[in-house]
């Protein structure tokens, strides 16, 4: 009988050191080889962040959930790469001589080749417009003039360069549109049937998702949204897209003027060659002005502010955009829509077409929802008086 029981305590003895053991392996494993390898975080929790980035949620032992994140991820890197597309310059290729053999004629400058892109763009429409943060000097640099002057620039411009897709299909430039305010260009090829994406909502980018950054070199960076920069300016303008997007870790240097999707697939925002994230919002309303008039306007409001949900040490707080002077000293544009419309500096506006101001509503953000010649409503507090304007949007210059 002893001899029984020395014999069942050393198999219970194997059995837990043998579990333990296995444990412990899988353990580094994944904390080791998953993570590094894939950038995508393995041990067994996720954290999902407030606005403050600290935890709010931890979902443990949640390995259904990273493979499913995992599939997610390439899925959309898949999709995100259908729409990318390289901008080269125009290679004129010279043909050989009839004395020349094969070997001899052979000479890869008359090929593209496809890490040697001036810039990278994504299709935005299923007919060929491409956004870009690409623009060529010649069009940069360009002075005003005759609309006469500037169509002949475009079209030389045009004919320098190329579009090239994924696939390898090399595309004519049809057209060009540049848009000042963001620093960006529209670009047009002569196609249909392209791969596009959904672009999110400004409601949709929030702390806390989880986003994937992707560029024409097939390098992606998975992270997530943690905010806006600290350093945003104590007075804004209602007319610039000076807001940007924050992530929780800082991606390299080749990422720059690519391209950040959510897992669903949806484009979040564009990176800047200098690395700044700005969210999709600020350039839809341009787009669709674009795709009626070929050309890339703007609505502007006209005015100075204080956010002062941003001055609020709690909820209760005053809310809405203080109309407030510069540091040149101005409050309103004496010819803008604001002024126009009777608003004068101290006033305090609280919403905007019923859309009340907020820490997570700007008014900057949302003027990029209208159009210039839009009539909006606006509310207001001149002193204790509640008021209401009406106010027809000009165009910003």
């Amino acid at each position: 009988m002893p001899s029984n029981n020395k014999l069942i305590t050393a198999i219970v003895v194997s059995t837990f050191f043998g579990l333990s053991g296995g444990l412990v392996g899988a353990m580094i494993t994944r904390s080791y080889l998953l993570e590094k390898t894939f950038n995508i975080p393995m041990v067994g929790e996720i954290d999902f962040l407030e606005n403050n980035g600290t935890p709010n949620i931890v979902i443990r032992g949640a390995g259904k959930v990273v493979v499913e994140q995992s599939a997610k991820v390439s899925e959309t890197v898949t999709a995100a790469n259908k729409s990318l597309v390289g901008i080269f310059k125009k290679i004129k290729s010279v043909k050989p001589t009839a004395r020349g053999t094969s070997t001899e004629a052979f000479n890869p400058e008359n090929f593209y080749q496809l890490e040697k892109n001036l810039g990278q763009g994504l299709i935005i429409t299923s007919d060929g417009w491409i956004i870009s943060d690409f623009i060529p000097d010649k069009i940069l640099n360009a002075v005003p003039g005759t609309d006469a002057v500037y169509a002949g620039l475009k079209k030389e411009t045009l004919g320098e360069y190329v579009i090239i897709l994924k696939d390898g299909t090399v595309y004519a430039a049809e057209d060009i549109a540049l848009d000042r305010a963001t620093g960006y260009s529209f670009w047009r090829i002569k196609a249909n049937d392209l791969p596009v994406t959904g672009f999110a909502r400004r409601g949709d980018i929030t702390n806390g998702k989880q986003v994937v950054a992707v560029n024409w070199d097939n390098w992606t960076w998975v992270t997530t949204i943690v905010g806006q920069p600290d350093t945003a300016p104590l007075v804004r303008s209602s007319d610039t897209f000076s807001g940007e997007i924050v992530l929780a870790e800082k991606f390299g240097d080749e990422f720059a003027g690519s391209f950040l999707f959510d897992l669903n697939g949806n484009l979040e925002a564009l990176i800047n060659k200098e690395g700044r994230i700005k969210p999709i919002y600020y350039f839809t309303t341009g787009i669709s002005y674009l795709l009626k008039n070929k050309e890339v306007k703007h609505a502007s409001l006209g005015l100075n502010y204080i956010d002062l949900s941003v001055l609020a040490g709690d909820k209760n707080a005053a809310k809405g955009a203080l109309i407030y002077k510069d540091i040149n000293g101005v409050a309103l544009d004496p010819a803008g829509a604001a002024y126009r419309a009777g608003l004068r500096a101290g006033d305090i506006i609280t919403a905007v077409d019923g859309t009340e101001l907020s820490r997570d509503v700007d008014l900057a953000a949302i003027m990029t929802d209208y159009a210039p010649g839009d009539e909006l409503s606006l509310d207001f507090l001149r002193g204790a008086e509640k008021l209401s304007v009406k106010v027809k949007l000009g165009e910003l210059k």
